[in-house]
């Protein structure tokens, strides 16, 4: 880019600093779009040819499920084919590479480092207001994915009146 090159010789004045900006943004906005497009065209080429033809679309996913498969497994020299095998070999493997757990014993006092100091965390374990609770409710994305209880943020929008008192 034409910015890029005289940047190599000179500082960049604001509104060429402005420019650039702009450029990138509106590149990477671009790129988006037309991966997007080539990702949406592929959906539709796959749903075009599955319906018109059904070989095609078992033959896709069978691959799919060739290529998503392991085979087998090779443990110490020995290759493993059964299914059982394979995920005994490979929870034990994973296993240990995750390490064992053993009891960390601090050398210092925690509370001794922090002696001196005002705690400023008193804002951090106060309980919460309502109000704190309804502003962190209406702040949360609506289609965000549901909690652990099952209930997502566009339930807890709809029926704060009700439920609000149990928040």
């Amino acid at each position: 880019m034409l910015l890029d090159h005289l940047e190599e010789f000179r500082t960049l004045s604001g509104a060429e600093v402005q420019v650039r900006v702009l450029c990138q943004d509106k590149l990477e906005l671009r790129l988006r779009e037309q991966a997007a497009y080539w990702k949406q065209r592929g959906k539709q080429r796959a749903f075009r040819e599955a319906d018109a033809n059904t070989a095609f679309h078992h033959a896709h996913a069978t691959h799919r499920q060739t290529r998503n498969h392991i085979r087998v497994v090779e443990v110490d020299g020995q290759e493993l084919w059964s299914h059982e095998d394979k995920t005994a070999a490979i929870t034990s493997y994973f296993a240990g590479i995750m390490g064992a757990s053993i009891a960390t014993s601090w050398s210092f006092d925690v509370q001794a480092l922090y002696s001196g100091r005002a705690r400023a965390s008193g804002a951090l374990t106060a309980p919460f207001s309502e109000a704190e609770a309804a502003a962190a409710v209406r702040s949360m994305n609506r289609c965000s994915a549901p909690g652990p209880d099952g209930f997502g943020p566009s339930f807890y929008k709809a029926a704060w009146s009700t439920v609000e008192v149990q928040v």
